[in-house]
């Protein structure tokens, strides 16, 4: 996701009040605008741009914010509720902040058609993904002009007083290109925002909001008799930032599937959290070392979590039974401070008889915009010790660099963690310098990436040493092209081991209605490569997306691997959508062949927001030879509302 914040220090200006939206959209005009600058990917924060304006004020229920986009059209690639297929397309995005410190904001996001994301942003790097606030949004044309607008009831939102802080994004091409009304740096500071006043209104009281998301499931696998299921997860809402919930039985079958990316490592594969229970609230649980993964935990029986937030301090505390004889326990405590030079934390996980402390601090130093972090762990059981230190800089345009030293006992993970290395001592070094060109230049070259990186881990299983070039061209269709050479040994002193040497290349365009991308990596000490291509179409409000990769790989049997996958979101009528997701995979390997087809097809009609009925079917069958045979067939039936 890519959401570029930007700032240019504002005076404070009282908003109109208007007696309902429909006379804001007559009158708007006569107020003054706010202005837009183009902030990427060639930054002009001196000259607004015309074509985008955007205008700010209330009723007596609602914030409203208004942008005008003269003649361009946006591509919109999704018009559901809470779907990340929105940042596939254009999207327009409002972060509103109601308090004077700005520790955190409320961040809506809105298409062309009219789909909704919203998410809680802080400013020390807490994101709650999944807020589910209350709010609508309106797009319309007229006159050659698209509007959007945005209509936050301000009993969704906490606020102190009759000042908010905002700021308006417009991002095109899936970020490719970006405006924006304000600039900031680093990405997730909310430093310098418009302010404005809002004469007259009552600052909301702390108040409890209960939250229950039930469900009922129908099902049948296979020739099995049919099963039906309840269950459901239950919130309470003291504030935006705060949640208390409770699951039980919950049902993730209509969370998106996993699209698999093939490489030549020999790594474990790992995918990101896309469940809600344990999305939400998550960025106040981060552990720099891989001894925690949620996807780890498959199966939630029930489980409690708790997040509470504060400007100077979180806390997160998870509960999950995921086995009938295993439970998992998580803790974390987070300390900010205004000026970012110390922000310690402590964690403690436990799953079964496994407890692991973790102590860590982070600290930005403005001035040099460089990071530096510290992470320790110790396992309680058998005193097996772990720790992390690094040091970063980010500078566009200019030098960065980013090394880290790192050391693990075997012994320190957590059954719940991702560890697969284990060294007494390992370091990693990357050194990069990222060029923007000369004005006469602008249009053939954003930005030129030099990176060079070394990693040593000694005792187990990885060292290599990386050199990488890219360029992006700024006129449509935008090109990338990158292109990298490196040396990557897997293995331990005392076991086999795999060398890679060789190259990588990329290239594609970006264009308006979607991208492709053509990839290549190579070995050229083993008769290994990868190849892949992959694109995504953006039309009629859809996106539409596949990946084709083949893998031959020979560090002791010869192997190759194929997938093809397919997936999106297809609107069929006004709120009922399509999320089709196709699989082929073909596996030859010591003169075997497998391979296996799957079809899963889920489809949600929207009575509103906040009720839903899902159908999903997933079929599997196995094609080796040319049989068909079915290996696996699931028909789900679940109804999913919200009672607020």
């Amino acid at each position: 996701m890519l959401l570029v914040l930007i700032a240019i220090v504002s005076e404070l200006y009282s908003a109109p009040r208007y007696s309902s939206p429909q006379e804001f959209l007559a009158k708007y005009m006569e107020q003054e605008p706010v202005s837009f600058f183009k902030i990427f990917p060639v930054p002009d924060t001196s000259n607004p741009v015309t074509h985008i304006k955007a205008y700010v004020a209330y009723t007596e229920k609602e914030f409203l914010s208004l942008v005008v986009i003269d003649s361009f059209d946006l591509v919109s690639t999704s018009k559901s509720y809470d779907d990340n297929n929105i940042f596939r397309g254009d999207y327009v995005a409002l972060t509103l902040s109601t308090y004077p410190t700005k520790e955190f904001a409320y961040v809506f996001i809105a298409s062309k058609g009219e789909g909704q994301y919203d998410f809680v942003l802080g400013n020390h790097g807490f994101t709650s993904k999944d807020w589910d606030g209350i709010w609508s949004v309106e797009s319309k044309e007229k006159e050659g002009n698209l509007m959007i607008l945005f209509k936050v009831p301000f009993s969704s939102i906490m606020f102190h007083d009759s000042i908010f802080y905002f700021q308006l994004d417009l991002n095109l091409r899936g970020g490719v290109i970006s405006y924006s009304t304000d600039y900031n740096e680093p990405s997730w500071a909310l430093f310098n925002m418009h302010s404005v006043c809002l004469k007259g209104i009552t600052p909301s009281r702390f108040q409890y909001k209960l939250n229950a998301i039930p469900y009922m499931r129908f099902q049948r696998i296979e020739e099995n008799e049919p099963e039906f299921a309840v269950g459901g997860i239950f919130e309470l809402r003291p504030d935006a930032q705060s949640l208390f919930s409770f699951a039980f039985n919950p049902d993730f079958s209509t969370v998106d599937l996993d699209v698999i990316s093939l490489d030549l490592s020999v790594g474990p594969r790992i995918f990101p959290e896309k469940r809600k229970f344990f999305l939400e609230g998550a960025n106040a649980f981060t552990i720099s070392l891989p001894l925690y993964n949620s996807r780890n935990i498959d199966t939630l029986h029930y489980g409690f979590k708790g997040v509470w937030e504060r400007n100077t301090y979180s806390l997160y505390g998870l509960y999950a039974k995921h086995d009938a004889n295993r439970d998992f326990l998580g803790f974390g405590f987070s300390y900010y401070t205004s000026s970012k030079i110390a922000s310690p934390y402590f964690r403690f996980l436990r799953d079964d008889s496994v407890s692991t402390i973790i102590l860590g601090n982070s600290s930005y130093l403005q001035p040099l915009k460089t990071q530096i972090f510290f992470e320790g762990a110790i396992n309680a059981t058998n005193r097996n010790v772990g720790f992390v230190l690094s040091i970063s800089r980010s500078a566009r345009p200019g030098l960065g660099f980013s090394a880290r030293i790192t050391s693990v006992d075997s012994s320190l993970i957590s059954p719940v963690g991702i560890m697969f290395y284990n060294n007494k001592l390992g370091y990693s070094v990357n050194v990069w310098y990222e060029w923007l060109p000369f004005k006469n230049l602008r249009n053939l070259v954003y930005f030129a990436h030099y990176g060079l990186s070394k990693k040593h881990l000694p005792e187990n299983i990885y060292n290599g040493t990386n050199v990488s070039y890219q360029i992006v061209t700024t006129t449509f269709p935008i090109w990338f092209f990158k292109l990298g050479f490196g040396r990557t040994v897997f293995g331990s002193r005392n076991s086999s081991y795999y060398e890679w040497k060789g190259f990588y290349a990329g290239f594609g365009p970006s264009f308006k209605h979607g991208s492709f991308t053509w990839g290549i990596e190579k070995d050229l000490k083993e008769d290994n490569f990868l190849l892949n291509f992959s694109g995504s179409l953006n039309v009629l409000q859809s996106s539409l997306n596949f990946e084709l990769s083949r893998k031959s790989f020979n560090p002791f049997v010869e192997s190759d691997t194929t997938i093809f996958q397919f997936y999106g979101e297809v609107p069929l009528f006004k709120k009922v959508f399509l999320k089709p997701f196709v699989s082929y995979e073909r596996s030859a390997s010591g003169g075997e062949t497998e391979e296996y087809l799957r079809v899963n097809m889920r489809e949600f009609l929207y009575f509103n927001r906040f009720t839903q009925l899902a159908f999903v079917q997933d079929i599997a069958y196995d094609v080796s030879g040319g049989r068909f045979e079915r290996k696996n067939f699931l028909l789900r039936f679940q109804l999913y509302f919200q009672i607020r």
